[in-house]
């Protein structure tokens, strides 16, 4: 096994700013399967309100990583044979 290795990267800024964009979810999973495909690890940032709490786009960003991570995690493991395990996409 090679060197280990780790990313750190945040969905936007480091820490909380309203209003700014964030990168999208295909971007952030095509990180993630490029990072992991190079047997690295990603640590991803999102960057909390003043509060503790995350914002609603966080929050969705979170949610659709969560599934794409499901599926891929259910055909790594044989569980959804019936879905196109070719495809590294997550469609929103």
């Amino acid at each position: 096994m090679g060197q280990l290795w780790q990313t750190d990267t945040s969905i936007g800024p480091w820490g909380y700013e309203a209003g700014v964009d964030y990168k999208g979810v295909n971007g952030i999973i095509d990180e993630l399967v490029d990072i992991v495909s190079k047997n690295g690890n990603m640590l991803l940032n999102v960057p909390p309100k003043a509060d503790g709490t995350l914002d609603k786009q966080t929050e969705q960003i979170l949610l659709e990583i969560g599934k794409w991570m499901d599926i891929k995690a259910r055909q790594s493991t044989g569980q959804d044979r019936g879905s196109n395990t070719d495809k590294a996409r997550c469609v929103s």
